[in-house]
């Protein structure tokens, strides 16, 4: 029996600018341009990773405590996907427990579900290179199997902190940068991406290019430009969170309108 624990954190992401362009029916998949951050505000996993040799190499065994947000079972869990291609990939019995402490929001547009899936491919191959003593994954066979969980997990298995994210997500080129800080607004309304990508069509036709026309959206921004001091608030993915890029902070004092907003101030996550 080897056992493997691990403590990390798993890290929200914001989109600096995002455009939906046109879809691909085959895959019902839009193509996307991005650049995409890592940031301190963070989920906490905590992994207990087993494998017996004794048994048969399909033996696998899962649980999430508490269940990821939004899933009624483990197998919704996209850190459940995660461990089961990986354990297919490498063919060996793996038994897995993971506690997560549901600290970043879902349905606001931070990628925290995906974040969840890379950061688990990854300490999955901690697991296979220092304990298992296996060759590791070439960086196109990870990516391929990020891409088949959603198409923001390639992102997060990438160990860059900020980088261009092109086709269909899984195209990643990662960027210098200089020190950003950011301050975000987060609703309590959530945001389907499901709806808002049908809130980019008009009569089955393509009328929008960003997220920031949905009725969800539109009013959100509305509200914070009206009732703050700033007014270049920008959406991160479908929303519904909104950000402000190296703000001024004193400014903070003078909105009253953060009592319908959980308020975070953070800075890019430095993921080496």
């Amino acid at each position: 029996m080897i056992n493997f624990e691990k403590e990390v954190l798993s890290p929200a992401k914001l989109n600096l600018n995002l455009k939906i362009l046109e879809k691909n029916d085959d895959i019902n998949l839009h193509r996307i341009d991005t650049t995409m951050v890592k940031i301190n505000f963070c989920e906490k996993l905590k992994f207990s990773i087993k494998s017996n040799n004794k048994l048969s190499n399909d033996y696998f065994k899962f649980k999430s405590i508490p269940l990821e947000q939004g899933c009624e079972k483990d197998e919704d869990n996209t850190i459940y996907k995660a461990c089961k291609l990986w354990q297919k990939k490498r063919n060996i019995p793996l038994e897995i427990n993971v506690i997560h402490d549901d600290n970043v929001p879902a349905g606001k547009g931070f990628g925290i579900e995906s974040s969840n899936a890379g950061v688990t491919l990854r300490i999955l191959e901690d697991f296979a290179l220092n304990r298992l003593k296996l060759n590791k994954l070439k960086d196109d066979e990870l990516i391929s199997m990020s891409f088949k969980i959603g198409s923001d997990v390639p992102f997060f298995t990438n160990k860059s902190s900020i980088a261009h994210v092109s086709g269909f997500g899984e195209i990643i080129e990662n960027l210098s940068y200089e020190y950003m800080n950011f301050l975000i607004a987060i609703p309590l309304e959530n945001s389907s991406t499901k709806d808002s990508f049908r809130d980019l069509y008009e009569n089955g036709k393509k009328i929008h290019e960003s997220f920031e026309y949905t009725k969800l959206n539109k009013r959100i921004k509305e509200e914070l430009i009206k009732n703050t001091s700033y007014e270049k608030w920008t959406l991160t993915g479908s929303g519904s969170a909104h950000f402000i890029k190296n703000p001024d902070f004193s400014q903070i004092e003078k909105s009253k309108f953060w009592k319908d907003y959980k308020i975070v101030i953070c800075d890019i996550y430095n993921d080496n």
